[in-house]
């Protein structure tokens, strides 16, 4: 969710320094532009996506400060 968001903004961002250039084919952004704002709709929901993954950042916080294990993902 992150990254693709982040990738969107930075081709847009690449896409309007470039001025007129960057909506033309040519340039091969519109192109890219298109394929990332992509990936954020069949992604779903950016701001879902975080909260779930907060809220169980938010949890294996809460285990480690009770002294328990973590999962593997977050016990770094």
């Amino acid at each position: 969710a992150v990254s693709t968001d982040d990738a969107a903004k930075c081709v847009e961002r690449c896409r309007l320094a470039c001025g007129g250039h960057g909506y033309m084919l040519s340039s091969n952004l519109p192109l890219t532009y298109g394929l990332v704002t992509a990936a954020c709709t069949y992604e779903g929901e950016n701001t879902v996506m975080l909260l779930q993954t907060a809220r169980y950042l938010v949890k294996a916080w809460q285990q480690a400060a009770a002294g328990n294990s973590l999962p593997p993902t977050v016990s770094y």
